[in-house]
């Protein structure tokens, strides 16, 4: 009787932990984010310089530091998941590679 009942147990257990992640869209995430930049008016654009390095007096001071910390850590494991996520969003057929 015991084991029946721990039998019992293990199964919803088990099937209330497999239902969890069908439930959850795919689009909802790029939905949220869309959203948010809306409300907060983030600007994401980048213009187009002309130069050939990284060069604070050209882009601005808080675009090089940004790309000089990039520069720094890309080889970094702990990075390359964010940095795959920048190039999928700059690049559509990147999207999905590094995932």
């Amino acid at each position: 009787m015991m084991k029946k009942h721990l039998l019992t147990i293990l199964l919803l257990f088990i099937g209330t932990m497999s239902v969890y992640p069908q439930i959850r869209t795919v689009g909802s995430d790029s939905e949220r984010i869309a959203e948010y930049k809306k409300a907060i008016g983030l600007d994401t654009t980048v213009p187009d310089f002309d130069t050939n390095k990284i060069d604070a007096k050209v882009m601005g001071s808080r675009l090089a530091n940004l790309l000089n910390y990039l520069l720094e850590n890309y080889n970094k494991d702990s990075y390359e998941l964010q940095i795959a996520q920048i190039l999928g969003e700059q690049n559509e057929s990147l999207l999905h590679l590094y995932y």
